[in-house]
């Protein structure tokens, strides 16, 4: 039984070049057809409906936390925040610039990044490096403390409210 084994075993170099091309022309081929020739018993405004319950009540939540944070540091002006950080002049005005710096500079190639990454990989990626920043936010003892933390925000937080692109290249 073993001979038998040995014998239906062909490991030569010509055998993985001929599984390599059929998995190449498969691969070909499944890349080419539609979603419905794939798919034929899959009924696809059900599938978007689908998508949609799931994906864009924790899009829209996400959008309302970037939100609120954006214009929270108002509130933390006026809860004290100028005279703990020793701000002077017009330094909490330059901190308030400073967020929308990087989310107008970096809306392109970010939207480029859309592209290239799958929404379950961007959009988390995005949620933690949001609140991490966040909290890193509220650790803050300097000015310099409050512009890097800002202007990270403004690199992350369009990234947030860039999520009507993926449902963008759901929907027809």
């Amino acid at each position: 039984m073993s001979n038998d084994c040995e014998n239906s075993i062909d490991d030569s170099p010509s055998n993985h070049s001929s599984i390599k091309d059929g998995v190449e022309a498969r691969d070909t081929i499944v890349h080419s057809r539609t979603a419905k020739e794939i798919f034929p018993n899959v009924d696809e405004d059900k599938v978007l409906r689908k998508i949609d319950i799931r994906v864009v009540p924790v899009l829209c939540l996400l959008y309302l936390l970037a939100f609120l944070d954006r214009v929270n540091i108002a509130n933390a002006a006026i809860y004290g925040m100028k005279e703990e950080l020793r701000l002077k002049g017009n330094e909490y005005n330059i901190a308030l610039v400073i967020f929308f710096v990087p989310y107008i500079v970096f809306k392109i190639p970010g939207n480029f990044l859309l592209k290239k990454f799958r929404p379950h990989v961007w959009l988390s990626s995005c949620m933690f490096l949001f609140r991490a920043v966040t909290v890193a936010q509220g650790t803050i003892r300097s000015y310099s403390g409050l512009l890097i933390t800002h202007f990270l925000l403004g690199v992350i937080v369009f990234h947030l409210s860039g999520h009507s692109s993926p449902n963008a290249h759901w929907h027809k």
